[in-house]
């Protein structure tokens, strides 16, 4: 039997509501599936899948003069860092009446696909970005212009994380640094079809995005927060402290506390002179902080510190009163994006698509309601986000 075109839930309809969500999906563009749809199969709204962060160990250098004995091996147990990721789902309902299931293509287009995919859309990208833009590692304070995003760039740089590089700014900061230096930017008559899909530009080795749902954060140099170190012995030594998963105190979603000694570990295991930085999320959570005493193992370590340290101070980033636009700096990889399937429902009818080879995907349910000729229609769209390794990510602060 034909396929019934004029039918809500068909696959063409459903393909213009997958590209609709797509088209409205900066940030989501730029992420990367960690787990294979087969994979996800099983996985339902509200289970739990896991990502882990390999161990690279710790490389040591023996010297001739140390003597043959620095060449005996000292092992230590491998320690992936395992990182949970929560299924959602973004849920849109609709009512249709024989009116808007029969009428042409291109109305269905501008009525239904158009509005109802770019609210889903915007609604799964907030969602996004809320849960993984303050997994940071390092952050940057200073003044809309190149300097700021090249100061990002570096800090980048100094992980040892390896992909392409891609840049959310807040749009009124992005218009800013433009009006200042169009030059920097790829020449418009070049970078025409990227400004249709958000792009400013790129600037140095990192592609610039304008995305509006990048937060914005008020400083303030009240806020307090701290944590509280807990040993890691090994032969009577202390070698690093367990992870640290949150700060107490009076810290509020946003706010970027330097601590003085604390440095960076990076993506190689190598000990470096970055400063790490405490970005504080929902609740007091942060990104899981794994500190190692300087030229020791321990943990899979994401920071180090002196040996001695037995305390950490956090001291607040951002001035008082001033009100910060929140432009993040990544690896386009660093963020994990999965979709999975809800089963289908007994009277119903379902279709999914995406576009192309996203990881987007659309699925829609229509029942029908005999007595008032009109059709139930719920477009959902399951995901899986979130940002594994911090240090994959920098966050600048940008005054507004």
């Amino acid at each position: 039997m034909a396929t019934n075109d004029q039918t809500f839930s068909n696959n063409k309809k459903v393909k213009m509501i997958a590209t609709a969500v797509y088209a409205n999906c900066p940030y989501l563009k730029k992420a990367h599936s960690y787990v294979p749809m087969d994979q996800m199969q099983d996985k339902k709204y509200g289970n739990k899948y896991s990502v882990y962060i390999p161990d690279p160990g710790k490389t040591r250098i023996a010297s001739a003069s140390d003597g043959k004995e620095k060449l005996a091996a000292q092992y230590d147990a491998i320690n992936e860092i395992e990182y949970d990721i929560v299924c959602d789902a973004a849920l849109n309902d609709c009512e249709l009446t024989l009116w808007n299931k029969f009428g042409d293509m291109e109305s269905f287009r501008d009525q239904i696909a158009l509005p109802h995919g770019r609210s889903v859309a915007r609604g799964v990208e907030k969602a996004a970005i809320d849960k993984t833009v303050f997994q940071a590692s390092q952050a940057v304070v200073g003044v809309a212009g190149l300097e700021i995003l090249s100061e990002a760039q570096g800090a980048l740089d100094m992980t040892g994380a390896v992909g392409n590089k891609v840049t959310f700014i807040n749009p009124t900061v992005g218009t800013k640094i433009a009006a200042k230096a169009l030059g920097a930017f790829n020449n418009p008559d070049i970078a025409k079809d990227l400004y249709r899909d958000n792009w400013l530009g790129k600037y140095g080795a990192s592609t610039i995005v304008t995305e509006s749902y990048m937060p914005v954060v008020v400083g303030s140099s009240s806020r307090t927060a701290s944590v509280t170190l807990t040993k890691v012995l090994k032969d009577g030594k202390t070698i690093g402290f367990e992870p640290i998963k949150s700060v107490s105190g009076t810290a509020k979603k946003g706010d970027a506390f330097k601590v003085e000694g604390l440095k960076l570990v990076d993506k190689n295991g190598v000990q470096t002179d970055a400063d790490y930085v405490i970005i504080v999320g929902d609740n007091g959570e942060i990104a899981e902080l794994r500190i190692e005493i300087e030229g020791e193992s321990c943990n899979n370590a994401n920071a180090w510190v002196a040996a001695g340290t037995e305390s950490l101070t956090l001291v607040p980033m951002l001035a008082d009163g001033k009100k910060y636009a929140v432009t993040q700096c990544r690896i386009e990889g660093a963020v994990a994006f999965d979709s999975y399937k809800f089963a289908e429902l007994p009277g119903t009818k379902m279709t999914t698509e995406k576009f192309e080879d996203s990881a987007i995907e659309v699925q829609t349910y229509e029942g029908g309601n005999i007595d008032t000729f009109t059709s139930g229609v719920r477009i959902v769209v399951p995901f899986a986000v979130g940002l594994p390794d911090p240090r994959e990510s920098v966050i600048a602060y940008i005054e507004m």
